[in-house]
């Protein structure tokens, strides 16, 4: 019996202790919090060095051409376009600024041109009357079809700047300054008598030795580049490129220039890739 008493009053004491301390244990779990899970977002390199390619189509425009000393202009002249082949190296400084230095070859593309000199004397011919008329003394006109190719290299410093980024869109304009390397083929030029007592007759034949030389050139750019991977960029665009006049060809048989151009302007649209290295 004495057991049971003891025992009887142990478990109020019990019940007692249990209501005094469940509170105080639940506060302490409800101090417990678990630490908030921080996602750091990835941080892509805004700089860094890349390498370019581009293959480009060129529509060629001559601002004109002429003979020296007279000022002979060629007429009816044109120039084929052509494709060009580029390499660059660039640098990416910031998310919305880049330079880079590129190199193109343009292929040949054939030239052709007229002239005339209407200070051509023909030489003795039978007018329709019957006589003869001495040599040198019946004016007339000499024509001159004139057919060369030139291509040229094309050095550019450029530098750009990107207009905003939309997904894996970036749209650019930009700008280049440099030299252009420009190559002329031997110049063929056939004569051609006109006007002679009413005739038409072949004079001959003649070639002038082509010139090669650098000149100035500058570009404009404006463009969109597509990003493929993190390291791949496709690049869409055109450029509008105006390059200097200068020497075309010698005199015949001389070492000094006769004919001259007045430079070209071309409208290229260009397709290529970009690769970021670092």
């Amino acid at each position: 019996m004495g057991s049971v008493s003891k025992l009887t009053k142990l478990v109020p004491a019990l019940a007692l202790a249990a209501g005094i301390y469940t509170p105080n244990l639940a506060q302490a779990a409800d101090l417990y919090v678990e630490p908030p899970i921080i996602e750091v977002p990835e941080v892509k390199a805004s700089g860094g060095w890349y390498l370019r390619g581009d293959i480009t189509y060129d529509f060629h425009k001559s601002k004109g051409a002429y003979y020296h000393p007279a000022g002979t202009a060629f007429e009816e002249q044109s120039i084929e376009d052509s494709w060009d082949f580029g390499l660059g190296v660039g640098y990416q400084i910031n998310h919305n600024f880049r330079v880079d230095v590129t190199g193109d070859y343009v292929f040949a593309a054939a030239w052709r041109g007229t002239s005339w000199d209407s200070n051509f004397v023909c030489p003795g011919l039978y007018p329709t009357g019957g006589g003869t008329v001495s040599t040198g003394t019946e004016p007339g006109t000499c024509r001159g079809d004139d057919s060369t190719s030139v291509s040229i290299f094309k050095l550019l410093g450029n530098a750009y700047v990107d207009l905003g980024h939309w997904s894996s869109i970036t749209p650019y304009v930009g700008a280049g300054i440099g030299g252009a390397y420009v190559m002329y083929d031997d110049l063929d030029q056939v004569l051609t008598g006109v006007g002679c007592c009413g005739a038409t007759y072949d004079q001959g034949y003649e070639r002038h030795n082509g010139r090669s030389s650098w000149r100035f050139a500058y570009a404009l750019h404006a463009g969109v580049s597509y990003e493929l991977k993190s390291s791949w960029k496709l690049d869409l665009g055109y450029s509008y490129t105006s390059i200097a006049g200068g020497a075309m060809a010698d005199y015949v048989g001389g070492s000094y220039p006769q004919a001259y151009d007045e430079g070209f302007t071309d409208h290229v649209i260009h397709a290529g890739l970009r690769y970021q290295i670092w």
